[in-house]
């Protein structure tokens, strides 16, 4: 886990240098370690969502907040809407972070992009989230 590493602060600046349109599955180094993106940004939900369960919405907010271009948020009515169960880690890193990265591709595709002077402030992970918090909550 990140806190027995002590690496927290420069986990956060790593992943700072990486965006959702990204190829996830890539393999990459820090700190002497290689994983996939995905994990690492596995790794830094559960560092700070760890151990109980529903502070994995919250998380997901805060890296949001703390990393943009990253991460998009996350609650329990898009994850029962989406896949038919609560928000978790796993379903995060696992099935909402592709629907995320093809809903991306398909906006592009028509020829959308977050405005920089909505509330989506140039971001395409907040666009992702407007767009699912209101199907979810709407749809």
């Amino acid at each position: 886990m990140v806190q027995n590493l002590n690496l927290e602060g420069k986990l956060v600046e790593f992943l700072r240098e990486h965006s959702l349109e990204e190829d996830l599955s890539r393999k990459i180094r820090f700190k002497g370690e290689e994983r996939t993106l995905v994990n690492w940004m596995q790794v830094m939900l559960e560092s700070i969502s760890h151990p109980r369960r529903h502070e994995m919405i919250a998380s997901s907010k805060l890296l949001h907040a703390t990393i943009p271009t990253l991460f998009s948020m996350f609650d329990n009515p898009m994850s029962r809407k989406f896949f038919g169960v609560n928000a978790s880690v796993p379903v995060y890193c696992g099935l909402f972070l592709p629907l995320a990265q093809t809903q991306l591709r398909m906006l592009r595709s028509v020829g959308m992009r977050p405005s920089g002077t909505d509330s989506c402030a140039g971001s395409w992970p907040k666009l992702v989230d407007e767009i699912n918090w209101t199907w979810a909550n709407y749809g």
